[in-house]
This record gives structure tokens, C-alpha cells and sequence, in this order.
């Protein structure tokens, strides 16, 4: 095995294990980790479900299927552009946000006991490395990538 394919299955470990902490924790609000993450984006400006669909790599039916079980419990909503009507983004409603400040810190406390052991410096180090494969994982999910590692 090489020493690739072991970080890379190690990863596999770290990432299960970190969904199943974070499933935990966004159950107690009625989220889901995918939930969640979508909650995060539309925060941060991907108000569209493309632009949700881009960011997390997933089909449009699947982040359609969130977003609308996301609507219907009263987390975002839909609004109209005023430029023009046929078209309309995603908001988060008051209720996201009292959610969002209630599972932020929890999520926080179980983070932050996980990185404790780590000095400044090294948790730097894990952000620079985690943000790197995350850009090289975004390329190689691309389907015209993935057809020329495997058919090279």
C-alpha cells in the first residue's frame, strides 16, 4: 500500500468519524449535516440552489430535495428579485438563525476539544493542507478529469 493511499484512507476515517459527530450534534436541532451546510452556504452568499449545488458538489435533485425539506420546516425561504421576478433566491428565516446560534457553539465546544492538543501553529498547518485537497478535490471531481486518470 502506499503511503498515499493510507493518508487517503486515514482521511476516509477522520471524515466518517467527523459526520457522526456532526450528525450528533445537528440532530438537536433538526438538521442533518447536509442540512447544515447548506444553512452555512446560503450564510455565506450561495443563494441559488446552483450555486448550493456547485458548492457542495452535489446534483441539483439532491440540493432541491434539501432545500425543499429545509423551506417546509421553516429554515430559509424563497424571495422574488425585484429586477425581475422570474427569478428568486434562498434567504435564512429568523428561525435558521436562532438554530444557527444555538448549534454554533455546541459544534465549537466539540471542535475545539478535538483541536486542544494542537498548537497554533500546526492547526494552521492542517487548515493550509485541508484547503489545499479541498482544491485539488473540486479538479478531480470534475468528470473530464476523472475520464483522463482513468483511462491514462
Amino acid at each position: 500500500m502506499s503511503r498515499q493511499t493510507e493518508i487517503t484512507e486515514q482521511f476516509f476515517v477522520v471524515t466518517a468519524l467527523l459526520e457522526k459527530t456532526g450528525e450528533e450534534i445537528f440532530k438537536r436541532v433538526g438538521l442533518t449535516v447536509k442540512t447544515y451546510a447548506i444553512l452555512a452556504h446560503i450564510r455565506k452568499g450561495a443563494n441559488t440552489t446552483s450555486e448550493l449545488a456547485k458548492c457542495m458538489q452535489g446534483s441539483l435533485a439532491s440540493i432541491t430535495q434539501k432545500t425543499k425539506v429545509l423551506e417546509k420546516n421553516g429554515f430559509i425561504k424563497r424571495v422574488v428579485k425585484k429586477e425581475d421576478k422570474r427569478f428568486w433566491y434562498f434567504s435564512l428565516t429568523p428561525k435558521a438563525g436562532k438554530v444557527l446560534k444555538k448549534v454554533i457553539p455546541l459544534f465549537d465546544k466539540a471542535v475545539k476539544n478535538l483541536y486542544k492538543s494542537f498548537t497554533k501553529k500546526e492547526q494552521e498547518q492542517l487548515l493550509r493542507i485541508l484547503t489545499i485537497i479541498e482544491k485539488r478535490l473540486h479538479i478531480a471531481i470534475d468528470t473530464k478529469h476523472l475520464a483522463k486518470i482513468f483511462n491514462s
